[in-house]
């Protein structure tokens, strides 16, 4: 009964925001007709291609977790959690609930389907320290770089060595 309800509260959101942004709708509308369709087709390739490795980063995180999910399980769920993190308060805290929530239908526990999230973290500011770190390295040999610069890529550093503290915590005690 309460899911039912959350999915219209959630449908009746996503009308309201349509409504309300149409004239937004449709000037990326026009923006769209004025562009060149290979363009626009490489970028929506580009973002299918996006949107499958980050789901792929889920099922490995779970997999890794003891969670064995097939990407047509995870693939719902990472978009739903996309939506809500967009439309709910909460961001992307919001979303990851969804993770846990289906987890815990499917019969998995919800302290592992935390794990696998907190792996998943971990992976992306991971990946994203590394990105960064190399932009870092780029900007100091151009003489570019400024004090802002590695605070993000420590800051981002920090939060990923944290995450990686909380699921030792867990594991070293469950």
């Amino acid at each position: 009964m309460l899911r039912r309800l959350l999915f219209w509260v959630l449908v009746v959101v996503f009308i309201w925001v349509v409504i309300t942004q149409f004239d937004e709708i449709k000037m990326f509308a026009n923006t769209l007709a004025q562009g060149r369709l290979g363009w626009i087709l490489v970028a929506a390739v580009l973002v299918l291609f996006y949107n499958i490795i980050f789901a792929l980063s889920f099922k490995i995180s779970f997999d890794a977790a003891d969670i064995h999910m097939r990407m047509s399980e995870v693939t719902p769920v990472m978009l739903a959690s996309l939506f809500v993190g967009v439309v709910a308060p909460g961001g992307s805290a919001t979303g990851m609930a969804l993770y846990v929530d289906d987890a815990v239908r499917r019969g998995y526990s919800a302290a592992r389907a935390a794990a696998g999230l907190l792996i998943q973290l971990i992976a992306d500011f991971t990946s994203l320290t590394i990105v960064m770190g190399v932009g870092l390295i780029y900007m100091i040999s151009r003489g570019e770089a400024d004090i802002y610069a590695a605070l993000g890529v420590g800051s981002i550093l920090v939060m990923a060595i944290g995450l990686l503290g909380v699921l030792l915590i867990g594991l070293w005690r469950p």
